[in-house]
């Protein structure tokens, strides 16, 4: 699962911004600019009626939030951090002093003596970027199975009792754990009323 190329032209979006000042919105992808993973910039067309102006919007990555709809269920993308960023920098100027800090609470004696290891910048960004990805897969999937089980679930009822579903299943959370529990219980309702039809 490559996080750098997850959000893709045509995805519908929600934003949510890092400064309490901005608002959120939702949209759809038109644009996902060149640049470095973690600094690009992303142009969206906005859903709301209430925009005011120009219903485009271009936000940049280090900026906000991001929440791309698959199938059943939004999937919440990690943030990437990028080396353009002081904020990578910074995490790995804050790990020395922590270090250093722990080291001196340990150790107070021999504190001078023991070796701080140190991070780079870049190893910061890599770290992050591999601990993304892998949490991103596991959201990714969660949505997959919770499609997979909405889609049996319609395949099994009438075209009416799916839509009061799907308007239940809109109550939840939108993450795919929540979408896939959710359809699940469906699915295992619908074959409790079935077997229930075969034993009478």
């Amino acid at each position: 699962m490559n996080i750098e190329s997850y959000i893709k032209t045509g995805d519908e979006i929600g934003v949510m911004f890092r400064s309490m000042a901005l608002i959120g919105f939702c949209g759809t992808v038109l644009e996902v600019r060149e640049g470095e993973p973690g600094a690009r910039a992303i142009v969206i067309e906005r859903a709301d009626d209430s925009a005011v102006g120009d219903r485009v919007a271009t936000v940049h990555e280090d900026k906000a939030v991001f929440s791309v709809c698959r199938g059943d269920s939004w999937v919440d993308v990690p943030c990437l951090l990028s080396l353009a960023e002081a904020e990578a920098e910074a995490k790995a100027g804050r790990a020395v002093v922590n270090e250093q800090k722990r080291i001196q609470k340990k150790v107070p004696l021999f504190a001078d003596q023991v070796p701080v290891n140190r991070r780079s910048a870049a190893k910061w960004v890599e770290g992050a970027r591999c601990a993304g990805e892998e949490t991103l897969a596991v959201r990714h999937n969660a949505a997959h199975r919770a499609t997979m089980l909405r889609t049996m679930v319609s395949q099994q009822v009438t075209p009416s009792e799916y839509e009061t579903l799907v308007a239940s299943r809109q109550r939840y959370p939108g993450s795919g754990t929540y979408g896939v529990i959710f359809w699940q219980k469906q699915l295992d309702h619908i074959a409790r009323r079935h077997a229930g039809h075969l034993c009478s």
